[in-house]
């Protein structure tokens, strides 16, 4: 989702609009999480950070992982935007496109996994 919430009904709202949180590469990879977290380390869905809402969030790590469908690709200029609001806040972004997930799911967790390792090395744990 790359629109700007502008209040709590419009992001609940958002939740229940079909289709807003029905993506495939999103609902494989939540099996993934499903078993444990990345590494031990809890990842939240469709978690609301400013007024913008991202696709998985592990608050300890600072790390948002987005999955991107053409439906709310990052590409546009609101998507710009809210990974640079984002980026400002202190987080680190990866950006997986659904195919991407779909298609290779075991690359993708080992990007995940690199990236958590490295986050580990080199900064503090929330």
């Amino acid at each position: 989702m790359d629109r700007q919430i502008t209040n709590n009904q419009d992001l609940y709202r958002d939740f229940q609009e079909p289709g807003s949180d029905g993506m495939t590469g999103d609902l494989l990879w939540i099996s993934s999480l499903n078993e444990g977290g990345i590494d031990g380390f809890k990842f939240n869905r469709k978690y609301p950070i400013c007024q913008y809402i991202v696709d998985f969030v592990c608050l300890r790590l600072n790390l948002i992982i987005e999955i991107d469908t053409p439906k709310n690709s990052l590409i546009s200029e609101s998507g710009h935007n809210k990974l640079a609001d984002l980026e400002m806040l202190g987080y680190v972004i990866l950006r997986f496109s659904d195919q991407e997930v779909v298609d290779h799911l075991d690359e993708v967790e080992r990007r995940i996994h690199v990236t958590v390792e490295s986050l580990l090395k080199n900064r503090i744990v929330n």
